[in-house]
């Protein structure tokens, strides 16, 4: 049991001694903190140098960095993000001249360079260079490189480390976040004893994971004893030809770094016999999927080494060290290498052993006689690692079944395992715009143009083909494509979207390009103020619109506009002068003018990123509106409006017994308003309102007692499945800490990347009896003890279905979250039903359900609690083998929220034993009752013989189909549709259902303490109309229209008649003459209808119910329709 009393959020950077939970990222920061440590310990007065550019895996590095400022002062380590990567490399190698310069204040100075994958490639020119230079004997540079293999969160899959290898840059390629400390380290080592840059290969596996770590400083490296060249390895002023810079660093250069790698046994077998006759060799990632791969087969060290088998595990990936390769694989009959992607090792094995005599068989990617094995285009697993092992140790060693008993069972297992197939689910949860992000609208073009996307959130536009995207290209190029495109097409003009973050970083010369090619296109740079891809980083340089204003003036841009959602502030940060300001309610009219400007223009939208909106409310440093928007569902024809105008993630579908509606889900809405645009009367914005917490059943129960915890065994596994952005991260950190606290090994790794954006998250949590044992990242198929499935659609796709066995327990949440296809198809509808059955027909058990949303809602006033809330009640039900106050001690220790988790953990645990007092979902009505309300509810409308002609044509209905199979069918159809056109929602019946009670109940149901009204209206005889749309646009009242409306309501016998003003305008026209039309068919089709002609019955009766909304949103569907049925007239041809 560890010492909680030492366990801080800090203890990573100030520990010498014991453990910590430390994730990849926050094991770059150690290392230079630990490299300046053991210098001092060497005498060496250094300093510490850091710069490159974010992105995945490594986007949140700098943020890491800067938490941990005063630790790197401390210890005279300087951190200064670079513009772009290739600057920032060269900024880094520049520190290795500290001696060409008088005055330096250190002995030396290491450097620190970060990248990912595509900045690797963009840094080449910079990287050789440096390379070929050297570096100083107290310096030394790491270039810490971040590789997506899976292109999760890239526009390309990249394995950087082929690429460094050909320009020469030796690569370590650590396995683990312990392997971080111990190879980045090292990398430093060799750089100074080799004079070359060294690269330090991390993918999202070791990047993005988290383990406990042994906080004990390394010895020192042990330094090889070679000759030196000739005028030495190391940088120095004088330049060398460049043949000379090539000799140096091939003949010299490059082996120190295989004799420093082979000196300090970073390459050597970890696994099994030190003298094998099957070698498996393996780096990075793929080691942790071999040493998994092994347990499934059943090969525990001891069997391996009865087995003659060894583990080779590789760090120097390149130049690979071939006298470490020989000494390990003297007795090898057969060298199998696992490296996921591409072949590296295995290519340079093979050229080393080429030509001998006696040479082991070498497979890897494919077999000795050339059949294809591993795949170097997909990521691996343990199962696929296992299954290809078992294939080479069966043909390889033929008394294996006799050495080891049991392994042919254990074959047959995983080759199921691999074989199992996993079904493509019925619903995917792709990422989307944040509620209220500024790309919503910024990255609307007008009808007919075309918007070419680029590298950001903002290219999340390609999942709107309505916008008519073409495909990015790299990073820093957006709008050259159009350079060389629009001399070949008679499109005259595109928009081309640019992130402020990009713009900075190198777009800003792709403006330049466009101009010098006098190209005709629209740059829209979409200035966010933020870099929220990845974190919510600021812009480097404090970039601002005026200073991209003169900046791409003094380019030669022609016409600039700028469009704001608040033009105000530009009172304190004043454009230059002659720029055009207007608000982004105008975007729509600017950019019909842009697109018709010769040239090159550039329309700047200015709207601060909603995620970072919510950071910085939260931290108190950004205002919060005192306003909510509440929808009045009675008034809500669920057209879907709000989503087309908005595309906003915080609208969600409410059902209803008159069909689906829409709601604000107040949790997750970032107060954009974007919605209010949506052509409808029911939106209400309310000041001073606050979410209403209710006293319920289960907030009032005892707690229970603590359950009996599953035994941990040797290891135990869980994934999370969730929606980004909702918490999942925090649930999963909170068990690492709380595992960590126990005394237990951990690995963590959150699979999010671009579904961060409200797509489909996981994280995977894995603990080991064994502290030091390392685990692979992801938990493997068949392999979950628990699957927490905070929201069902992610729990069933495969990343997460794959994992469930029979045995594993799985508790979802109840309450689905329309996914961002609901924004654009307004019926769309998820099967809970069906999601549940696919998970419990894996796990062999049923699903264990809470309504976790509705509860963090009724509790908490915030379902942004639902997750925590989640993790209590599995933890209740015996799921988790932690103790209860290591989880409760790990909420506090995170130090946010601290009140509102505990709660909402507590809240979850009573839940787990009683169904308490549950926020219930209505049943829906009977036929019956259905009808009674909806007469019932027509005679308020208008009048009671109104309220008959609507039940008389229901009672036809039911009679009609009483003798019908599925005639209900019909009769539902009549009764909703009905009711639907009789009850039109003309001016009467909106203030009605405003001024009736029940509007003000619903409020008072959702909020407290509301201090005022406002309504957002667009009344047929008074809105005004929009010059550039020519359609009405809507008005803002107050609460002083609600004596209006009773006022308005109470005239509801005027309808229709002479003195009925409203209804002489053509839409009230076209509702009555849909009315009266629909309901002389339906009497005719009752009348006539038989089983054959039911279904078609059916169809005709329930039409009307597609026919929503108000005025011109509503009208082309009410016109088809009275059409069609004017058709189906008696007497009609």
């Amino acid at each position: 049991m560890a010492d909680t009393n030492l366990v801080t959020l800090d203890d990573k950077y100030q520990l010498n001694q014991g453990r910590a939970l430390v994730s990849g990222r926050q094991a770059l920061v150690r290392l230079p903190i630990i490299q300046r440590a053991l210098d001092r310990r060497l005498g060496l007065n250094t300093a510490g140098y850091i710069s490159g550019y974010r992105g995945s895996p490594l986007g949140g590095y700098d943020a890491e960095l800067w938490k941990a400022a005063d630790f790197l002062k401390a210890n005279d380590i300087i951190f200064e993000p670079g513009l772009n990567e290739d600057l920032a490399l060269t900024a880094v190698a520049g520190t290795q001249q500290l001696d060409f310069v008088p005055g330096r204040r250190f002995d030396g100075v290491f450097g620190f360079w970060y990248g990912k994958g595509p900045g690797v490639d963009r840094s080449g020119d910079a990287i050789k260079h440096a390379n070929l230079q050297g570096t100083a004997p107290a310096g030394g540079v790491v270039l810490i490189f971040g590789d997506d293999h899976a292109g999760k969160s890239s526009t390309t899959a990249h394995q950087s480390d082929l690429t460094l290898a050909s320009w020469e840059v030796p690569v370590l390629y650590p396995a683990s976040v312990a392997d971080i400390l111990e190879l980045g380290l090292a990398a430093v080592a060799m750089s100074r004893f080799s004079g070359l840059l060294v690269g330090l290969k991390l993918v999202n596996e070791t990047a993005e994971a988290t383990g406990v770590l042994d906080m004990t400083p390394p010895p020192a490296f042990a330094t090889p004893d070679m000759p030196t060249p000739a005028g030495g390895v190391h940088i120095r002023p004088e330049a060398l030809a460049m043949q000379q810079q090539d000799v140096r660093l091939l003949r010299h250069k490059l082996p120190r770094a295989q004799a420093f790698a082979r000196a300090n046994r970073l390459d050597r077998v970890t696994f099994g016999s030190t003298s094998p006759r099957f070698l498996v060799a393996t780096s990075g990632k793929a080691y942790a999927d071999v040493l998994a791969a092994l347990a499934l087969l059943g090969l525990d060290d001891a069997a391996a080494q009865r087995l003659g088998l060894g583990v080779y595990k590789i760090a120097l990936v390149f130049p690979l060290d071939p006298d470490g390769l020989d000494v390990a694989s003297q007795a090898a009959d057969e060298i199998f290498f696992v490296e996921e992607k591409r072949a590296h090792a295995e290519l340079q094995a093979k050229l080393h052993f080429f030509g001998r005599g006696t040479r082991p068989r070498i497979s890897g990617k494919a077999t000795p006689d050339g059949m294809p094995l591993l795949p170097a285009d997909l990521p691996l697993n343990e199962a696929t690692v296992a299954a290809a092992l078992a294939d080479r140790l069966q043909a390889s060693l033929a008394d294996i079944d006799a050495v080891v008993p049991g392994f042919a069972s254990a074959v047959d297992k995983v080759r199921a395992l691999v074989a199992r197939p996993v079904a493509p689910p019925a619903t995917v949860r792709r990422p989307a715009f944040c509620p209220g992000c500024p790309h919503n609208t910024s990255t609307k073009v007008p009808a007919g143009s075309v918007g070419a996307t680029g590298i950001g959130c903002h290219g999340m536009a390609v999942f709107h083909p309505e916008r008519n995207p073409i495909p990015m290209g790299h990073m820093g190029a957006e709008g050259a494509s159009w350079i060389g495109l629009s001399k070949y097409t008679d499109t005259a003009h595109i928009f081309q979207n640019l992130g402020d973050g990009t713009y900075n970083h190198s777009g800003s010369l792709a403006i330049r390009a466009a101009v010098q090619a006098k190209a005709t296109l629209t740059y829209k740079i979409l200035f966010n103020d933020a870099v929220a891809m990845t974190g919510g980083q600021p812009v480097e340089g404090g970039l601002t619109v005026s200073r991209i204003v003169q900046q791409v003036r003094a380019e030669g841009v022609g016409r600039v506009v700028v469009v704001s959602d608040d033009p105000d502030r530009f009172t304190a940060e004043p454009l230059p002068s002659a720029t055009e300001l207007r608000h982004r309610d105008d975007l729509a009219a600017v950019q019909e003018d842009l697109r018709r400007e010769k040239g090159v223009s550039v329309l700047i939208y200015d709207q601060v990123c909603a995620a970072e909106k919510r950071r910085r409310r939260k931290a108190g440093t950004f205002p919060e509106p005192d306003r909510r928007v509440f929808i009045n569902a009675l008034v809500c024809e669920g057209c879907g409006d709000c989503s087309t105008q908005s595309n906003c993630m915080a609208v969600q579908p409410l059902e209803t017994d008159l069909g689906r509606k829409r709601k604000i889900d107040q949790s997750a809405c970032n107060k954009d308003f974007s919605c209010l645009k949506g052509f409808c009367p029911s939106f209400v914005t309310i000041e001073g309102g606050r979410p209403r917490r209710s006293a319920t059943a289960v907030a009032d129960m005892p707690l229970p007692p603590p359950p009996v915890l599953p035994d941990l065994g040797d290891r135990f596994d869980m994934v999370i499945a969730g929606i980004g952005g909702t918490g999942v991260v925090t649930v999963s950190a909170i068990l690492g800490m709380a595992a960590r606290i126990a005394g237990l090994g951990v690995s963590l790794f959150d699979m999010t990347g671009l579904s961060q954006k409200g797509g489909a998250v996981f994280s995977h949590v894995r603990f080991s009896r064994d502290v030091a044992e390392t685990l692979a990242a992801k938990v493997g198929p068949g392999q979950a003890d628990l699957v927490l499935a905070c929201d069902l659609i992610a729990a069933v796709q495969p990343e997460c279905l794959s994992t469930v066995a029979p045995g594993t327990l799985i508790a979802g949440n109840a309450d689905m979250t329309a996914t961002a296809a609901f924004q654009v198809h307004r019926d769309q509808t998820i099967d809970q039903g069906r999601l549940t059955a696919v998970l419990a027909a894996a796990a062999g058990d049923e699903v264990r359900l809470v309504p976790a949303t509705r509860l963090a809602e009724a509790l908490l006033g915030d379902s942004i609690s639902a997750n925590m809330l989640m993790l209590g009640y599995v933890w209740q039900l015996g799921g988790i083998p932690l103790t209860l106050d290591t989880i409760e001690q790990a909420i506090t220790l995170n130090g946010k929220a601290v009140s509102a988790n505990l709660k909402a953990f507590a809240a979850g645990r009573r839940a787990a034993v009683s169904s308490g007092d549950t926020p219930p979902l209505e049943a829906p009505p009977t036929l019956e009752t259905f009808v009674q309300i909806r007469t019932a509810d027509l005679t308020r409308y208008w009048n009671q013989a109104y309220a008959a002609r609507y039940a008389a044509l229901v009672d036809a209905a039911r009679r009609a189909a009483a003798a019908l199979a599925g005639g209900d069918d019909l009769v539902w159809a009549v009764a909703r549709a009905a009711y639907k056109l009789m009850a039109y929602k003309d001016e009467y019946e909106v203030a009605r259902l405003y001024a009736d009670g029940r509007f003000g109940a619903a409020l008072s149901r959702e909020f407290q303490d509301v201090r005022a009204l406002r309504f957002h209206l667009a009344p047929p005889l008074f809105a005004p109309m929009d010059p550039h749309t020519g359609l009405p646009r809507k008005i803002t009242v107050g609460g002083w229209v609600m004596p209006v409306f009773r006022l308005l309501a109470a005239l509801k016998g005027l309808r229709e008649g002479p003195f009925d003003l409203f209804g002489r305008t053509p839409e009230r026209r076209l509702e009555r003459s849909l009315r009266d039309t629909y309901l002389a068919v339906m009497e005719n089709v009752i009348a006539t209808v038989t089983a054959d002609t039911l279904d078609a019955a059916v169809a005709v009766a329930g039409a009307p119910l597609d026919v929503r909304g108000y005025g011109h949103v509503k009208a082309p569907s009410a016109e088809a329709l009275l059409a069609r049925l004017t058709g189906l007239l008696p007497g009609v041809a």
